[in-house]
Order: structure tokens, then sequence, then C-alpha cells
């Protein structure tokens, strides 16, 4: 994939792709290519969708958003959208044939989900089922995955006057 994925973007100089596990956001956010394209001083965006359910707890998905908090400087975006178990039974199901057929997938609980957000402003609707989160006419807010998905965006508060700067 990330030979295809070069091959792609030969000739687009305004996108990359590296190799890094998802597990060491400071090799990705380290990266030459990555530092190459965002201006670490200047507010960004980081979108972490349908990726921390595939790291189990083991390998800490808390502190990987936590370390990516901590470098983004006020005014950045964290968008995380995740497998969710609101005590619906097929959640655990679900969790049960990921894990055997694609070897991840956690599914975890609203208060699991809102830890990923500590210390940032929730953008509204907050933290919801992923299909409830700005749904157009072309949403399925009631389809068979709409309870299962959870999404939102928190966005890191700008400093005030007297704050010390190096707080990233």
């Amino acid at each position: 994939m990330l030979a295809h994925a070069r091959a792609l973007l030969a000739d687009n100089d305004t996108t990359t792709v590296i190799q890094a596990d998802a597990a060491d956001p400071e090799a990705i956010l380290q990266h030459p290519e990555t530092r190459r394209f965002i201006d670490f001083d200047q507010p960004y965006a980081v979108l972490l969708s349908a990726i921390l359910h595939h790291l189990p707890d083991e390998r800490n998905p808390v502190g990987v958003a936590r370390y990516i908090k901590d470098q983004m400087p006020p005014g950045s975006y964290l968008l995380v959208s995740n497998f969710l178990d609101d005590d619906d039974p097929r959640a655990k199901m679900m969790e049960e044939q990921m894990a055997a057929k694609v070897g991840t997938g956690r599914f975890r609980t609203w208060a699991e989900q809102r830890e990923f957000f500590d210390g940032l402003e929730m953008v509204e609707p907050g933290l919801v089922y992923a299909n409830d989160w700005r749904p157009d006419e072309d949403t399925d807010v009631n389809g068979a995955w709409t309870t299962f998905t959870a999404g939102g965006i928190g966005r890191k508060p700008l400093l005030t006057v007297g704050s010390n700067s190096s707080s990233r």
C-alpha cells in the first residue's frame, strides 16, 4: 500500500504519506515529511478517524491522543471517531467478530471515548453517534451501524492573557 500511495502522490506537492505506527505519535509528528507539511506553531487539525479503536488498551490509545493534544498549539482541533459500546448487546458480538476477522477493533464506552477529548473544548454537537454529527438529508441516522460509532471534535483552548505559552 505504501508504495502505491507514494506512486499516486509522486507529482503532488501538497500531500504526503509516511509509514509509522499509530501507537507512536511522536514518530509521526517528528517525521521529516510531517514536519515539511505542517507548521507546528500554527493551529492545525488531526483526524483520528477509525484509528484508535484498532489500538488495544495495552497500546495506550488515550496516551496517543494525549501526546497529540500536548503537541498542538492553542486553537488546533482533534477529531476522533471510534467503535462504540453503548450497552447494546450487539456491540460485544461485533467486537468479537472484528477481533476474529480483522484482528483489532475495540468498542469503547461513552466514558472511554470522552477521555480522548480531556482538556479540549468540544465543538457542537459534542461527542455523539457519528451519524448524528451534523447529518444532512443523505445521512442514515437509523442504520445498522448508527449506534456502533461515536465521534466528536475538540478544540484546544486559546491561551488567556498571562498564560504560559510553553504549555504545549
